[in-house]
Protein backbone atom coordinates (compact mmCIF):
# COMPACT_ATOMS: atom_id res chain seq x y z
CA UNK A 1 0.00 0.00 0.00
CA UNK A 2 1.49 3.44 -0.95
CA UNK A 3 2.28 5.95 1.77
CA UNK A 4 0.04 8.95 1.98
CA UNK A 5 1.26 12.44 2.68
CA UNK A 6 -0.25 12.27 6.16
CA UNK A 7 1.67 9.13 7.07
CA UNK A 8 4.88 10.61 5.63
CA UNK A 9 4.52 13.62 7.91
CA UNK A 10 4.02 11.41 10.95
CA UNK A 11 7.28 9.57 10.30
CA UNK A 12 9.32 12.77 10.37
CA UNK A 13 10.52 13.85 13.80
CA UNK A 14 8.83 17.01 14.96
CA UNK A 15 10.80 19.74 16.62
CA UNK A 16 9.70 20.33 20.17
CA UNK A 17 9.52 24.05 20.82
CA UNK A 18 9.81 23.39 24.57
CA UNK A 19 13.11 21.51 24.24
CA UNK A 20 15.26 24.62 23.76
CA UNK A 21 14.81 28.09 25.23
CA UNK A 22 13.97 30.79 22.75
CA UNK A 23 16.24 33.74 22.17
CA UNK A 24 14.00 36.02 24.22
CA UNK A 25 14.17 33.68 27.22
CA UNK A 26 17.95 33.50 26.93
CA UNK A 27 18.15 37.29 26.69
CA UNK A 28 15.92 37.60 29.76
CA UNK A 29 18.06 35.16 31.76
CA UNK A 30 21.22 36.96 30.69
CA UNK A 31 19.72 40.32 31.64
CA UNK A 32 18.54 38.91 34.97
CA UNK A 33 22.01 37.51 35.71
CA UNK A 34 23.62 40.86 34.94
CA UNK A 35 21.09 42.63 37.17
CA UNK A 36 21.74 40.25 40.07
CA UNK A 37 25.50 40.62 39.63
CA UNK A 38 25.19 44.41 39.60
CA UNK A 39 23.01 44.34 42.70
CA UNK A 40 25.52 42.13 44.53
CA UNK A 41 28.37 44.48 43.62
CA UNK A 42 26.43 47.53 44.79
CA UNK A 43 25.46 45.78 48.02
CA UNK A 44 29.11 44.84 48.71
CA UNK A 45 30.35 48.37 48.02
CA UNK A 46 27.60 49.91 50.17
CA UNK A 47 28.65 47.63 53.01
CA UNK A 48 32.28 48.69 52.54
CA UNK A 49 31.19 52.33 52.82
CA UNK A 50 29.29 51.47 56.00
CA UNK A 51 32.42 49.85 57.45
CA UNK A 52 34.60 52.81 56.40
CA UNK A 53 32.28 55.03 58.42
CA UNK A 54 33.01 52.85 61.43
CA UNK A 55 29.70 50.99 61.30
CA UNK A 56 27.69 54.13 61.98
CA UNK A 57 24.03 53.45 61.20
CA UNK A 58 21.60 55.84 59.52
CA UNK A 59 23.29 56.24 56.15
CA UNK A 60 22.09 53.13 54.29
CA UNK A 61 20.39 55.01 51.44
CA UNK A 62 23.33 57.37 50.99
CA UNK A 63 25.75 54.43 50.97
CA UNK A 64 23.61 52.55 48.43
CA UNK A 65 23.34 55.53 46.08
CA UNK A 66 27.05 56.29 46.31
CA UNK A 67 27.89 52.63 45.67
CA UNK A 68 25.57 52.59 42.63
CA UNK A 69 27.18 55.74 41.27
CA UNK A 70 30.67 54.31 41.72
CA UNK A 71 29.80 50.94 40.17
CA UNK A 72 27.95 52.46 37.22
CA UNK A 73 30.71 54.97 36.66
CA UNK A 74 28.73 58.10 37.36
CA UNK A 75 31.02 60.92 38.38
CA UNK A 76 28.31 63.29 39.55
CA UNK A 77 28.96 65.00 42.83
CA UNK A 78 26.80 63.48 45.55
CA UNK A 79 25.06 65.95 47.83
CA UNK A 80 25.12 65.36 51.57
Amino acid sequence: MPRTKASAKKSQPMANSDSQPTTSILAFESSRTLHLDLEARVRQRAYELFEERGGLHGYAEEDWLRAEAEILGHREKLTA
